[in-house]
């Protein structure tokens, strides 16, 4: 089941703060608390941006939806999701998950290419990388 973490809280608080503002309906803290208390064991982050995305397109009355009506959005995500295929994690935009871009991050520069960049930089930099053993050409 999706669900959203502790580091979550800020973008979502984003993402529910601008669905205020977009409906003239300033939310209190209170009730802030009160959406992340009902949604974050419901939805992923993807799947809340997706929702509130939804309500801004979609919605005609100028409040923001109440969490009933914001998970049938999430429903609606995830009956797509399912439908077309997409990766377990991957964002409807095509944008990736942190992990996938550590792993596109790490298959494009190498540890050694990270220390020329730091050397050209700053030079003087002192560390050096490890280097392999190699069997001594005297051997």
């Amino acid at each position: 089941m999706a669900q959203m973490y502790p580091p979550d809280l800020q973008p979502f608080l984003e993402s529910l703060n601008e669905m205020g503002e977009f409906f003239s309906d300033e939310l209190s803290e209170l009730r802030q608390r009160s959406y992340w208390r009902l949604m974050e064991d419901k939805c992923s982050l993807g799947e809340w941006r997706y929702a509130c995305t939804q309500a801004m397109t979609r919605e005609t009355f100028h409040k923001v939806p109440l969490p009933a009506q914001l998970l049938d959005y999430v429903r609606e995500y995830r009956s797509a999701k399912h439908a077309t295929g997409w990766q377990r994690d991957e964002m409807p935009d095509g944008s990736h998950t942190r992990e996938q871009l550590l792993q596109l991050r790490e298959a494009l520069i190498t540890p050694e290419e990270v220390h020329a960049l730091i050397k050209s930089a700053l030079p003087g930099y002192g560390w050096e990388p490890p280097q392999e053993d190699t069997p001594d050409a005297a051997d």
